[in-house]
């Protein structure tokens, strides 16, 4: 039998610092003003900053999605925010996003009417983040502002450290959205951070998993057509491997199809695809080893031992895709304007798009995740000086900016409609907006972040040498065991 076994020290690691950090977490819940329990975005106020004229209720205004109407009442703030605010602003974003992120930080301090200071903070990524806001809440000084995974939001509120209820932010007549701002949202981003009633955060980035594909040597191949379905998918990518075991040239021996991923995200697609996974999302992890998951196990371990799938020596894929050493890989939508940039660097005029991960069903998966703006400070006027800037991050024209530079999905109907140029200059961008409406979040319950190192490790041991096919089975049933140890 096989035995799963953890691949890194990073797991155990893991789950010891964030059990360490949090069962010494004795900040209390606080009272939030008058909370308002609602899931919606339908406002029954008129905004500050906006002229348009109040409705009762409303509801999403989208074309493509059904909410569900839900009735607000009021909610009371100051109506007025003393000079000179200043706020730690703490987010996981490096590179060129937290470049722009200070380029507007630099702007709404220098424009804003109430003289507030922001000062932002980047922390690298979404580990470092998370530990060093561990650390600041041991140490009893967090940032009053953070952008964090919806997952990492719910965790601290189970585990007792207190969030702004965004809810009276939101619909407050003063400073809350307009009944149209609210409504442009698209409901898959804006309903994700609402728990028990309570709006822990709102959408502040958001991106999909998808699958990279070279359709110009895919119809050299004689595929016309983007895969339909899993089998489909296999049979492309396996020969596009084919071609290269049976061309003269040795050195490509391997290579060709879909580059391998052990990326949870992507693990989670693929069981998705086959009709598994939802036992995550309801947190249960006791049926884990249904057979929908082992089938899809089972597909993943035959794409690599069929010479469909590889694993490539760059921790990249990109250049192995513009130079035709893979048909196919899984990316995020960010990875768009790179592989555009490499593409043009490598003269490739290969033709390729993304798509989502086709399923043995007529639906395929596209799976979005990203970072929710959570409000910390239980300060009555530094939390409405942190909103108003939020809101400002928020608005159409700074949504846009953010999406330009990253590549990631508008939060609203209002950016989608203002990217137009944008769509035509980006095609492969234009192509995953046009999926958005099969857009299902990844499971964002408190035990994600342990979940997904687990669901990492699955991948890797499906595809080790000693691996067998008939050890499966058991490396889902040890998986499921390590999961109920470190989730209970």
């Amino acid at each position: 039998m096989a035995k799963i076994e953890l691949r890194l020290p990073f797991i155990v690691g893991m789950i010891s610092a964030m059990k360490k950090a949090f069962s010494r977490l004795t900040i209390p819940m606080m009272i939030i003003g008058l909370s308002i329990s609602a899931c919606g975005p339908q406002i029954n106020s008129a905004s500050r900053f906006s002229t348009s004229t109040p409705d009762t209720t409303i509801a999403y205004a989208t074309p493509t999605f059904s909410p569900t109407k839900t009735v607000v009442s009021k909610a009371i703030l100051p109506e007025e925010i003393p000079a000179g605010i200043t706020l730690k602003f703490w987010h996981p974003w490096s590179g060129e996003m937290a470049n722009l992120i200070t380029e507007m930080v630099g702007e709404f301090n220098e424009s804003n009417e109430w003289g507030i200071t922001v000062d932002a903070e980047f922390h690298s990524d979404e580990i470092v983040f998370i530990d060093d806001m561990n650390q600041a809440i041991q140490e009893g000084n967090p940032p009053e502002l953070i952008a964090a995974p919806g997952y990492y939001l719910r965790f601290l509120e189970a585990s007792g450290f207190a969030l702004r209820d965004l809810q009276k932010f939101i619909h407050s007549q003063y400073w809350g959205f307009s009944n149209d701002e609210a409504a442009s949202f698209l409901p898959v981003f804006w309903n994700a951070d609402v728990s028990s009633g309570k709006r822990l955060g709102i959408p502040a980035y958001q991106s999909g998993y998808l699958i990279f594909y070279n359709q110009t040597w895919a119809r050299e191949l004689g595929y016309s057509e983007l895969p339909s379905d899993p089998e489909d998918f296999k049979n492309q990518t396996c020969k596009a491997g084919s071609a290269y075991l049976n061309d003269s040239d040795l050195t490509n021996n391997g290579t060709g199809g879909w580059v391998y991923s052990y990326n949870p995200s992507v693990f989670y697609s693929w069981l998705k695809a086959f009709g598994g996974g939802n036992e995550i999302e309801i947190n249960n992890s006791n049926t884990l080893g249904r057979s929908e998951n082992i089938e899809s196990g089972s597909y993943l371990y035959d794409l690599f031992f069929e010479n469909c799938a590889w694993i490539g020596r760059q921790q990249q894929p990109f250049e192995y895709f513009s130079n035709r050493q893979a048909l196919a890989y899984s990316g995020r939508m960010e990875d768009i304007l790179t592989q555009e940039r490499v593409n043009k660097l490598n003269n490739s005029n290969d033709v390729w798009s993304v798509l989502p991960y086709p399923s043995i069903t007529a639906k395929p998966v596209l799976l979005v995740d990203g970072d929710s703006f959570a409000i910390t400070s239980q300060n009555e006027e530094n939390a409405l000086a942190a909103w108003v800037f939020v809101r400002w991050l928020l608005s159409p024209e700074n949504q846009i900016r953010m999406v330009e530079e990253a590549g990631t999905f508008p939060l609203s109907e209002t950016a989608i409609n203002l990217l137009k140029d944008y769509k035509n200059m980006h095609p492969a961008w234009a192509a995953a907006l046009g999926y958005l409406p099969l857009a299902e979040k990844v499971p964002d319950d408190s035990n994600w972040g342990l979940t997904k190192e687990v669901l990492s490790d699955i991948s890797w041991k499906l595809i080790q040498y000693n691996t067998k096919r008939d050890d499966i089975p058991m490396i889902f049933q040890d998986a499921q065991n390590l999961l109920s140890e470190i989730t209970r």
